[in-house]
């Protein structure tokens, strides 16, 4: 990460073009930089009637449904289980108020992640041959869920399913390969899975679970051979708890965010700290869909992203739309720091 020490939340820097590429970038004082106390830019300061209130407009709060759904056996219930992990109804609500409040700070107050519980009992007996494989395991709880509740009223993006579903497989300690976790679609649903005991929920490691969330709503892993994004986001890193940040590009990716776009040379760019703002730069490359993603990365002092390490300044990303974390160039890659102006070619070298 470009990071320096005690920087203030808005930095003045200069983007140079050279052929229509970037070709030089100066967050770091080699060419022009200016950092400055307080900060123009829009700032969350109050709520009221569903309506995040700025400095200078308003944005409407986003309200979002997710089901979490106990799937029980006809010889297993949730409650059976006296173990560690989700032992009843209140222990899976006081998770999901935890996520909750995540996501909320993951949107910065624009958008209000709502958990419902549902809850359904399969017609089989919990064993090894209850289901043939995790898509029908899957595929039946998603069916006795959609008898349950009008699918209209948790597709937000009118695409015809349930946008996100967790299953908690009331698994009274027993494993079985059809409960296998990781997010997936079924005919009614998106969704992703959770034995009520899985090393991610004796943990307390709920970034997981906002992990598996994101992928419901369209955002890709972020680790892989190439990545290099690590405790950036969740995308890459979710087992800290307190869990972690998103990027910018997944900021794009959800509609939260819409970066500038500087495609010639540029000065006296502001850039607010993301982690209070939504602000970012976009600068595109010759080269169809690759172009840079540049934001203020500060780490909270407590809460939610303050397991990170302390590092503070610039955060340059090189996108390439079309790939992904196991090839090279991969989708997202974090631009190393430099000690002098650099030139990035095409392959962000």
């Amino acid at each position: 990460m470009c990071g320096l020490k005690g920087l203030y939340p808005i930095y003045i820097f200069t983007f140079y073009f050279v052929l229509g590429l970037l070709a030089a970038i100066s967050p770091l004082g080699i060419l022009e930089v200016l950092a400055l106390n307080g900060s123009s830019t829009a700032q969350p300061n109050q709520r009221e009637n569903q309506k995040v209130f700025y400095d200078n407009f308003e944005m409407p709060v986003i309200e979002r449904r997710g089901i979490a759904v106990i799937a029980d056996f006809q010889n297993s219930s949730l409650e059976d289980w006296q173990g560690d992990g989700i032992q009843n109804v209140a222990d899976l609500r006081a998770i999901l108020v935890q996520m909750e409040a995540h996501w909320q700070w993951l949107s910065r107050n624009t958008e209000e992640f709502q958990w419902h519980i549902q809850r359904v009992r399969l017609p089989v007996d919990l064993g090894p041959a209850a289901f043939g494989s995790w898509w029908e395991f899957r595929e039946a709880v998603s069916r006795q869920l959609e008898q349950q509740v009008n699918v209209a009223d948790y597709d937000l993006n009118g695409g015809g399913f349930i946008d996100s579903v967790w299953i908690v497989v009331s698994n009274n300690g027993q494993e079985y390969e059809y409960m296998i976790g990781g997010a997936s679609i079924t005919s009614v649903a998106n969704v992703f899975v959770d034995a009520q005991n899985s090393t991610s929920v004796i943990a307390g490691a709920f970034g997981n679970f906002n992990h598996e969330l994101g992928h419901t709503l369209g955002l890709p892993d972020l680790y892989g051979p190439y990545g290099t994004i690590s405790y950036l986001s969740m995308m890459a890193d979710s087992w800290p708890v307190p869990p972690s940040d998103l990027t910018a590009y997944e900021r794009v990716k959800l509609g939260w965010l819409s970066p500038r776009v500087i495609s010639e040379t540029t000065s006296n760019v502001q850039l607010s700290s993301a982690d209070k703002h939504f602000d970012a730069v976009l600068v595109p490359t010759i080269r169809d869909k690759e172009y840079f993603l540049i934001e203020n990365r500060r780490r909270p002092d407590s809460g939610f992203g303050s397991v990170a390490p302390p590092s503070n300044g610039l955060a340059v990303y090189q996108v390439f739309e079309i790939s992904n974390q196991t090839l090279d160039p991969p989708l997202l890659k974090l631009q190393r720091k430099r000690r002098k102006t650099h030139t990035l070619d095409r392959a962000g070298q």
